[in-house]
């Protein structure tokens, strides 16, 4: 009898627990306060702004409705980043979906969710501004600009810039340059923003044309697998620009000049001299006619 009574207690004590467990865990609870897109060190990142009650998992899963990046909070916890992509890589456009994750046996309880839709990022090249300069022989770049925006809604990584320059049958130069990879959203959107190179600050940046004239200029945007984000192709015409005055030439075109005006005058003197002989001559046969006649 004794045994009984003992083992009902125990269950009576089991169940209490149980049910003192399930309303404690039933009285934990999420707010989620702020969410914002970030950039976590070259990861593309939602950034939670939150208060809880008791120690929970943050879960996000991607548009595919694959786990991509979880963590384990505590009650203390109020920020966290939760990563949307690998370092430097560009996040998928889609629906995200956050899950607020509790202990429970036999298995953990949803206790918040929420979705963020996305239309991706949106890295384009605007514009390139060349400034030439004739040198020597050559012309070449004073100065470049590369103006891109990012008009989407997640962050663009971007690795790798390549402007190629021909003469529409092949390419006569080429700059590859690496580059500061972040590019947020808005960034660039109604005002200019970009990669500028100078021949005073990269004078091994520039690129070179022979002769003025129509090129045709392709700028290529990659990320760091290699991929081309944006592509820019354009027509563009060298020329206009007054080539310096060279002083040696000048020089050597007036000294010919002159030795020209001395040879042609030395080429009338022998004619002037004849014609005076003639003259005296014949002034003396005269005197000698008039002469005799008197005599």
């Amino acid at each position: 009898m004794i045994k009984k009574v003992l083992m009902v207690s125990a269950i009576v004590f089991s169940i209490i627990v149980l049910v003192l467990i399930s309303a404690v865990a039933s009285a934990t609870s999420f707010t989620l306060n702020s969410w914002e897109v970030r950039d976590d060190d070259g990861y593309p990142s939602i950034y939670l702004n939150f208060d809880v009650t008791d120690d929970v998992e943050l879960r996000l899963l991607d548009p595919e409705g694959l786990k991509i990046d979880y963590v384990y909070i505590d009650k203390y916890q109020h920020g966290i980043y939760l990563h949307m992509a690998d370092f430097h890589e560009i996040p998928n456009p889609g629906t995200y979906q956050l899950l607020v994750l509790r202990y429970s046996y036999p298995e953990d309880e949803v206790i918040y969710s929420k979705t963020f839709s996305f239309g991706g990022a949106n890295f384009s090249i605007k514009n390139i501004d060349l400034d030439w300069e004739y040198v020597d022989d050559h012309y070449e770049t004073n100065y470049i600009f590369v103006d891109c925006q990012n008009s989407g809604d997640l962050p663009a990584y971007i690795s790798k810039l390549t402007i190629r320059i021909g003469d529409f049958k092949k390419w006569i130069d080429e700059l590859d340059e690496y580059l500061e990879p972040l590019w947020m959203p808005g960034d660039g959107v109604g005002y200019s923003w970009g990669y500028s190179f100078t021949k005073n600050s990269d004078p091994e940046k520039m690129l070179t044309v022979p002769d003025a004239g129509d090129y045709y200029v392709e700028v290529t945007i990659r990320d760091a697998d290699g991929h081309i984000v944006s592509t820019l192709e354009r027509t563009i015409t060298v020329g206009g620009v007054e080539e310096p005055h060279n002083e040696s030439n000048h020089n050597v075109t007036n000294d010919n000049d002159v030795t020209d005006t001395s040879v042609n005058e030395e080429s009338k003197t022998p004619g002037f001299e004849i014609t005076l002989a003639l003259v005296a001559i014949l002034t003396v046969g005269i005197i000698s006619m008039k002469r005799k006649n008197a005599n």
